[in-house]
């Protein structure tokens, strides 16, 4: 399980999880301002345990990345929701 997220303070936060056991969670450094469009990327590769790799890009350049990650991910035939705010019970979208 995995997901990308505003934090409370405008941080990005990109947390990848190993069957809701054990999560590894990287925070950019810098805020970002609401209300204004970002390209973000994540990406995760994992290797071995200790050897697994999470980057966070912000408009093309790498803001933030580790080299050690859980993993593997789990596969599972849930659907990728994109914009929802707060938590995936809630039908309110982000604008």
């Amino acid at each position: 399980m995995y997901w990308v997220r505003f934090s409370t303070v405008n941080k990005i936060e990109f947390v990848v999880s190993q069957s809701g056991t054990s999560a590894t969670t990287l925070v950019s450094d810098s805020t970002y301002q609401q209300d204004q469009w970002y390209h973000i990327t994540v990406t995760y590769t994992y290797v071995t345990p200790s050897s697994s790799e999470m980057r966070v890009y912000v408009d093309g350049q790498l803001v933030k990345s580790t080299d050690y990650a859980v993993g593997p991910l789990e596969i599972n035939n849930k659907p990728l929701i994109v914009g929802i705010k707060n938590n995936l019970e809630s039908t309110s979208v982000m604008s």
